[in-house]
């Protein structure tokens, strides 16, 4: 997995916090409402799990 560092304004990160709260909001009511396909259901559940996983590094990095 390669990793990245990547330099934002206080203003930006906060933006992105609440963009991908947002997200990962929406993917939430995605994954509840997807009854048809398993498959693409486990597709959304990853996303979701890849968002909330970014959005608890932003957090922790902002409390560093």
């Amino acid at each position: 997995m390669s990793e990245f560092n990547l330099t934002i304004s206080q203003a930006q990160h906060d933006l992105l916090v609440r963009m991908l709260s947002t997200a990962v909001k929406s993917k939430r009511v995605e994954v509840h409402r997807t009854e048809f396909s398993r498959d693409y259901r486990h597709e959304l559940e990853a996303e979701e799990a890849e968002m909330q996983a970014l959005l608890e590094k932003l957090s922790t990095a902002a409390a560093v």
